[in-house]
């Protein structure tokens, strides 16, 4: 399959950056999460993770990992 058969979306999710980026997400989602049930009492973990957090929400919605690989 040449190039231009391909997709758009083909194109996008074949490349290796789309599998980066997923797994970005994917590490600093799982961290951020653990920093929020492992230690709920320290509050400057508490604000750390929720900063995580929204870089994480930010990431996804930045790149369109779920319009690209789920639709």
């Amino acid at each position: 399959m040449t190039t231009k058969e391909m997709t758009r979306k083909e194109m996008i999710v074949s490349t290796p950056r789309v599998f980066l980026r997923i797994i970005f997400v994917l590490v600093f989602g799982t961290i951020s999460g653990s920093f929020i049930f492992l230690e709920p009492n320290n509050q400057a973990t508490i604000i750390t993770s929720i900063i995580l957090l929204i870089v994480t929400i930010s990431m996804l919605f930045l790149f369109k990992i779920i319009a690209y690989t789920f639709l």
